[in-house]
């Protein structure tokens, strides 16, 4: 049976203008535990230690030819792996609009969710970068 095998990078809690930490990311695998124990000792069977962890593994080059040999053998496999990832800034933007906008439209009659008009407005009003500024320098220009 397939497991899936789910990492995440850059949660940072509700800090969604982390400058250091801009990008939430969340990466999955889904095969068999006997592949994944296969694609351990194959890329990373020198590694001592259990998990494998990238900020330990970055540190030394031969280690760092060991993740993107892994990641070239991943990205040849679309049907097991996949990577999500969110501008946190635009996340930000999300939440203005589920929480002040969508209520504020909800108490006038109507929805904002009907026929994706909330789609519509997270991807077509403030860019997130003039967002983030604006909550980030208040006395600027955005």
């Amino acid at each position: 049976m397939r497991t899936i095998y789910l990492d995440e990078s850059g949660h940072g809690g509700s800090n969604f203008l982390d400058s250091q930490k801009p990008l939430f990311v969340v990466a999955s695998q889904c095969i068999e535990p006997d592949e994944a124990s296969d694609l351990k000792q194959r890329f990373f069977g020198s590694v001592s230690g259990g998990e494998l962890k990238h900020s330990r593994l970055v540190r030394r080059p031969r280690q760092r030819e060991m993740i993107l040999a892994f990641l070239s053998h991943v990205a040849a496999r679309p049907d097991i792996a996949k990577v999500w990832l969110i501008d946190k800034g635009y996340a930000a933007w999300l939440k203005v609009v589920d929480h002040v906008v969508e209520p504020f439209v909800h108490a006038q009659g109507g929805n904002l969710y009907d026929r994706g008009a909330n789609l519509a407005m997270t991807t077509r009003q403030p860019p997130p970068t003039r967002f983030k500024n604006a909550c980030t320098k208040p006395n600027a220009s955005a």
